[in-house]
């Protein structure tokens, strides 16, 4: 608005030098409409890496297994906000498969519905090493800045505290999955 125009809406990192970049909009309807990556080109890129590799969107036990399988030092079960499919379920209802599933050979985190403390006690109960805070940190950032996302972290860290009080447990390393109480079809359809 200080400008006088609109923002430059290109997407300068999706082409080779000397091309037109496209705009925000045609980098993402390129992205909407590529095929989903194979286990067999994961692998590759896994082979490519010398480092940690994280995969992220695993949803189901089998695609935990086929992560280990592939060499993943870690693994997000994320549903990417459900935001393509409306009945995707909750990440957190396909954490205790996933957890049973490969729990002790891989690093889990949960990605999705972070929204206060007792949701990352309910994860670390659940089996997860760590959870990522998805938008919550862009809130902060939108209202004030670094300070703004300083403070949503100290929201976050005191709701964590005031659940672990309440739970009667002096640390996340205490938790235990009894500590969530789950309804016996919470994780339906998403074992094996």
């Amino acid at each position: 608005m200080r400008s006088g125009k609109l923002p430059d809406l290109t997407v300068p990192n999706l082409v080779a030098p000397g091309e037109d970049p496209p705009t925000f909009f045609g980098a993402y309807g390129q992205w909407m409409f590529t095929p989903l990556p194979s286990w067999d080109e994961i692998r590759w890129l896994r082979e490519q890496w010398g480092g940690p590799f994280a995969i992220k969107g695993i949803m189901h036990p089998d695609d935990a297994r086929r992560a280990i399988d592939i060499g993943a030092t870690a693994i997000s079960v994320s549903n990417h906000g459900g935001n393509n499919l409306d009945g995707t379920p909750a990440s957190i209802r396909a954490l205790p498969a996933v957890v049973d599933a490969v729990g002790d050979q891989i690093e889990i985190l949960l990605d999705g519905g972070i929204r206060r403390g007792g949701d990352v006690v309910k994860a670390l109960a659940l089996g997860a090493r760590a959870v990522m805070i998805g938008r919550a940190y862009l809130w902060g950032m939108a209202a004030n800045g670094e300070a703004g996302v300083k403070r949503v972290l100290e929201i976050l860290r005191s709701g964590i505290d005031e659940a672990l009080l309440g739970l009667g447990r002096a640390s996340i390393h205490d938790l235990v999955r009894e500590d969530v109480i789950l309804p016996p079809d919470f994780s339906r359809g998403l074992k094996g």
